[in-house]
């Protein structure tokens, strides 16, 4: 369970680094960090909002500046970059607790930048101008210098993860309930909330058919959990209508945490998602 200090800002910093450890419900995370910060914004609460830029080597090319596609034929100049060099821009905010996070500013940056007023929509001129404590000034795009994307993060193992999902979600749920400015923000974040499934890796020691305990393959399970059935070496070899149909987990998988989070997703409803 999450520690009895944990609030819902701290376990959702936590959750975010797992997303990017593990990839698990990244986009569902990334929509809870939007709505937080842009309301911390809309409140004015945010200690401090920056624009950054960081030079990287781009991922397409590998810094060659030669696109080649996923079986290694040239596909020409890359597209992406301009000399085997990208830019990428970020809104740095600061949260009331102190911490600082990173938002690309194509996905969710701009439009915390824009919560928190830095952006404004100018009718005249039919174009969004930048301001700083309402005064309108050219973009200024700090280097990054004490910071870098791709941070080391740390997986957690699925009760840890439900604990701090069960204080997040409900927040994020009663921040939504307050709308305002932010309602488009909020129902992303309630879709994706719909779509999250935690991933519990094999579950039991022993072969779904058979006592075994000589595993050699898993047999993925998907309902609101990801799972895999534990398989031995005579099992697997079966023919794929003979595989397990069950989404039912084994009783003994089920920790407080991961029952409270089940029957939670059972109220709010599942959402089938293509990236979950």
């Amino acid at each position: 369970m999450a520690d009895a200090h944990c609030t819902p800002l701290d376990a959702l910093i936590q959750l975010n680094g797992h997303a990017r450890a593990y990839g698990c419900g990244k986009r569902a995370i990334y929509a809870y960090k939007t709505l937080v910060a842009g309301m911390f914004g809309a409140q004015r609460a945010l200690l401090g909002a920056r624009l950054l830029k960081h030079e990287a080597t781009c991922r397409y090319c590998d810094g060659t500046t030669v696109y080649r596609d996923w079986d290694g034929y040239s596909r020409g100049v890359c597209f992406r970059c301009k000399g085997g060099k990208v830019t990428l821009r970020f809104l740095e905010t600061t949260l009331p607790n102190g911490r600082v996070w990173h938002h690309p500013f194509e996905h969710g940056g701009w439009e915390i930048a824009s919560m928190a007023g830095l952006y404004e929509w100018d009718s005249v001129r039919g174009q969004n101008v930048y301001r700083v404590n309402g005064v309108e000034q050219p973009e200024e795009w700090h280097a990054a210098t004490d910071w870098a994307p791709n941070q080391p993060a740390v997986r957690l193992d699925p009760d840890r993860a439900a604990a701090l999902l069960n204080l997040v979600e409900p927040w994020v749920t009663e921040i939504t309930s307050m709308a305002g400015p932010w309602r488009w923000q909020a129902e992303s974040a309630l879709r994706e909330m719909r779509g999250y499934r935690i991933d519990l890796g094999r579950v039991g020691a022993k072969c779904w058919y058979c006592d075994s305990t000589e595993i050699v393959i898993g047999l993925g399970r998907m309902g609101y959990f990801d799972w895999a059935a534990p398989v031995c070496e005579a099992h697997s070899k079966m023919p794929v209508e003979m595989w397990p149909t069950s989404h039912v987990l084994p009783e003994s998988a089920l920790t407080p945490a991961l029952n409270e989070w089940l029957v939670r997703h059972r109220q709010i409803g599942f959402q089938e998602s293509w990236h979950h």
